[in-house]
């Protein structure tokens, strides 16, 4: 019940953004509520698609915008505006072991660290993102759970 508790209380807000890794050609669905009806739908075509991720219920992430960057570099355009929810699941973020390359056992800059990735050539590990709170996102890397910083 504690570790419950202390989730909730973690995942109340937070202001990150978040890639759709989601591979399925209909798109990633948008909903209005966790598990509700559908209000919009994220297709990147190939593009990458990200979202700003506002908040989180259980494996819900709140968003308030998805966007498109095109791969010739042009401007953002926005795919999806308003508040709506889609699964923790289909989101991804490209951890840098020079910006988040430490795995902490808090959503602090001073927390434990649990894990450190590793620099230069070496490959990175696959990060799995949970859930957030603040400008952290919780990870799951290498069968260890932990959160790393995404900058405010």
């Amino acid at each position: 019940m504690a570790l419950s508790l202390c989730r909730q209380a973690h995942a109340a807000s937070c202001e990150v953004s978040l890639n759709v890794t989601d591979k399925d050609p209909a798109g990633l669905n948008v909903r209005a509520t966790p598990g509700g009806a559908i209000i919009g739908t994220l297709k990147g075509g190939g593009e990458l698609v990200s979202v700003t991720v506002t908040g989180q219920s259980g494996a819900w992430a709140r968003i308030d915008g998805a966007y498109l960057t095109p791969k010739n570099g042009g401007d953002l355009r926005t795919l999806f505006s308003g508040v709506g929810y889609v699964a923790f699941s289909q989101l991804g973020k490209d951890l840098d072991p020079e910006v988040n390359g430490e795995i902490l056992a808090e959503p602090r800059d001073d927390a434990h660290v649990v894990l450190k990735l590793p620099g230069g050539d070496a490959a990175m590990p696959k990060a799995e993102v949970i859930g957030c709170s603040r400008y952290f996102i919780e990870v799951r890397v290498r069968g260890l759970v932990g959160w790393t910083n995404t900058g405010p």
